[in-house]
């Protein structure tokens, strides 16, 4: 996506419009969804990954999601939602202890084995909660995880705006169809110096 010219010459004018937040919100957003989902598929079809690629791929999710909590600070939540997921882990049978494991999580199934070289495994099937905070902006909502403790979230328990959520899925997109991530940094640092004004729609 070229940057808009008017985009350019609001961030020299330290003005931050709705439209703008906006498509930087979304260009991070969808870019960490697209390293996520290539970190998956590079675990999927490699046993081994010897190079970290998936790791560097996580990585570069974080990085995004980081700029995302950094954009997200000039707005308000406008509700929260949660979701229930399940997830299966193992771990060395000696190094598991089961007690801990249930003062965060819902234990669905657990067994035991040997694997390949001799040593002893668990595998555990589990549920856990997830909170968010929504924020919308522009034409698009926004999540962020967050505690179930977060002040904001539990305003929102106290006032009865907690949605739950079923089959959360989240997709990418081509990265051709966002804004660039040199106009987002740029946006992220006006907001850092503190000396701007924001234009909501």
């Amino acid at each position: 996506m070229i940057t808009p010219k008017f985009y350019t010459n609001n961030i020299n004018n330290r003005i931050i419009t709705e439209e703008m937040l906006e498509q930087c919100l979304y260009s991070v957003n969808k870019r960490a969804k697209n390293h996520r989902d290539r970190a998956r598929e590079v675990r999927q079809m490699y046993r081994n990954d010897w190079y970290g690629t998936a790791d560097h791929e996580y990585e570069l999710s974080d990085e995004m999601y980081h700029l995302k909590d950094l954009l997200l600070k000039i707005v308000e939540p406008v509700k929260a939602h949660c979701t229930i997921r399940s997830a299966t882990r193992r771990f060395e049978y000696d190094e598991f202890d089961m007690d801990s494991f249930k003062d965060d999580y819902h234990v669905i199934t657990y067994e035991d084995y040997y694997n390949w070289s001799g040593v002893r495994m668990c595998k555990v099937e589990y549920e856990f909660k997830e909170c968010f905070l929504l924020y919308k902006i522009g034409n698009h909502t926004f999540h962020t995880p967050v505690d179930e403790d977060d002040e904001y979230y539990q305003s929102f328990v106290k006032a009865g705006k907690v949605e739950e959520l079923h089959d959360f899925i989240t997709y990418g997109a081509d990265v051709s169809d966002l804004i660039s991530m040199q106009f987002v940094k740029k946006l992220v640092r006006l907001i850092e110096s503190g000396n701007y004004t924001y234009i909501a729609a």
